[in-house]
């Protein structure tokens, strides 16, 4: 699963836009797989 990270200057909202509509530059990609026994033990601890 692609995960896209930059840094928060790089993100805005164009004029008019919809709300959660952003846009952004110099992303760079992450690809993980998620792991359902992690996200469970996540859970578990918060």
């Amino acid at each position: 699963m692609p995960v896209d990270y930059l840094p928060a200057g790089k993100l805005r909202k164009p004029n008019g836009a919809k709300p959660g509509f952003v846009i952004f530059e110099g992303q760079q990609t992450l690809y993980v797989t998620p792991d359902a026994n992690l996200v469970r033990q996540l859970k578990a601890n918060h």
